[in-house]
């Protein structure tokens, strides 16, 4: 006869395989594949010698006081040959004007305007493309208007990289440091990001970069440019770039702290930083299709690992075996992720979160599935 007893028993066996196999699944993800990252050594070689000319490309709306605040630290950049061309994006803001006295000073430093509404309706796309073409040099570096370079020799580090028929550099954009729990989370998934992407580089298998510290040749983006413009998404123009473009043969990364750009921290409600976040995510489903179910499988399996963990913590008969095992399953997971988190952070001058590693995981668990429901019953309108 079937009673209540043998129902639980039975759940409490599914959750303890799906918690097994949940457990796996991270363990692969962390120790294949983002230790790749976090132990890899790799030390940074600067040339004194003659490099090639660089095109420094930053759209900007509306970005008038960061502007002010970061030109001067790219302008100032250790590098023999290079140009910063700043796109204004149909500001508002008196960028013209904010702008003059710095080109009186640096020579090296263009502004170009897009006086018409399509790009209100392009997203950063119709930007980015009038920057690129507007670019004299066949190497092109981005950031945003908001960012600084963490040294004097950001150019140079990430150029460094730009050899052996490597046409793209990943670079790390990290995020300035503020007090409280929404600023930890920010970085931490800034951290998390990173290491996803810098792995699968490392692994031969790159699918992303972020337009905060990207570099790439002129020509690979112009004859790209029609296919990129078919994505309906209002945000990942360079997500979407480098899904579509980069390989194993043509993409390389660069982490080195001389080579980070730092962005500022915006004035963020909780509530505005999922907004922005759920836009970040939304290129996302343009991935091709083998990125899109690795993603998804580690991100499932994390939530699906938290999920049948508490589940079968309710479940089980509560004798102090079960109880250990249980922690025990959860100490392993921990651990490993503190370990690569950690090391990772190392590299990437992220150790600060180390304390909240744990308990920003669990967080992230519970936002991803809210913030996939919010891309699919609201449609983002601006890039900004």
């Amino acid at each position: 006869m079937f009673t209540t007893e043998h129902f639980i028993v039975d759940i409490n066996s599914y959750c303890f395989v799906l918690l097994v196999l949940c457990l796996v699944v991270q363990l692969y993800f962390l120790w294949c594949v983002f230790s790749r990252f976090a132990f890899q050594k790799r030390a940074v070689q600067l040339s004194d010698k003659e490099q090639e000319p660089v095109s420094i490309v930053i759209c900007a709306k509306n970005e008038v006081r960061f502007l002010r605040r970061f030109l001067p630290l790219i302008m100032e950049q250790d590098y023999p040959v290079f140009e910063v061309v700043v796109v204004d994006d149909n500001s508002d803001d008196g960028i013209n004007e904010a702008l003059t006295p710095l080109m009186t000073r640096y020579a090296n430093l263009h502004l170009v305007h897009i006086s018409t509404n399509m790009g209100s309706e392009t997203g950063k796309q119709l930007a980015l493309a009038v920057g690129i073409r507007s670019a004299q040099y066949d190497l092109v570096l981005l950031t945003d208007a908001d960012c600084m370079p963490r040294t004097n020799q950001w150019i140079r580090s990430m150029v460094s990289e730009h050899k052996n028929g490597k046409s793209i550099v990943l670079g790390y954009g990290a995020y300035e440091q503020k007090a409280g729990f929404l600023d930890k989370l920010i970085r931490f998934d800034t951290l998390h990001t990173a290491i996803q992407y810098f792995s699968f580089a490392i692994k031969g298998e790159p699918y992303m970069g972020v337009g905060r510290n990207l570099m790439y040749e002129k020509n690979l983006y112009l004859e790209s440019y029609g296919y990129l413009s078919a994505y309906k998404s209002i945000s990942g123009d360079d997500d979407l770039f480098v899904n579509s473009i980069a390989n194993k043969s043509n993409t390389t990364y660069m982490y080195a702290p001389e080579a980070h750009t730092i962005s500022v921290q915006r004035n963020f409600k909780f509530s505005q930083w999922l907004i922005q976040k759920s836009r970040h995510l939304s290129a996302s489903k343009y991935y091709r299709k083998n990125n899109k179910f690795t993603l998804g499988v580690y991100w499932m399996s994390n939530f699906l690992f938290y999920f049948s963990f508490i589940l079968a913590l309710f479940l089980c008969k509560h004798t102090l075996e079960a109880f250990v095992v249980l922690i025990g399953i959860y100490l392993i997971k921990i651990l490993s992720q503190f370990i690569i988190f950690a090391q990772s952070g190392k590299k990437l001058q992220e150790t600060h979160l180390n304390p909240y590693i744990p308990l920003l995981d669990i967080c992230f668990v519970l936002l991803m599935p809210l913030l996939q429901l919010k891309l699919l019953i609201k449609k983002q309108t601006r890039w900004n």
